[in-house]
């Protein structure tokens, strides 16, 4: 258990130095789009569930982006 909590230890130790090297991004929301930064967004698809029975279903139909509000 020491070897584990001391690993842990020391990727916190690195975690906390690198953090405050980096500088924070800005995060706005667009069209139903997170836009973090410059070069990443995440939209979000509303789509039908398909059954957890083992059988192969079509691929379900899409039903537009889901409405994301700042």
């Amino acid at each position: 258990m020491n070897f584990f909590n001391e690993g842990y230890r020391q990727r916190f130790i690195t975690w906390k130095r690198n953090r405050e090297k980096t500088a924070m991004l800005d995060v706005t929301v667009h069209h139903n789009r997170i836009h973090i930064g410059e070069r990443f967004s995440v939209s979000f698809q509303r789509t039908l569930r398909v059954p957890e029975d083992g059988s192969v279903y079509p691929l379900s139909p899409g039903l537009g982006a889901f409405p994301i509000h700042p």
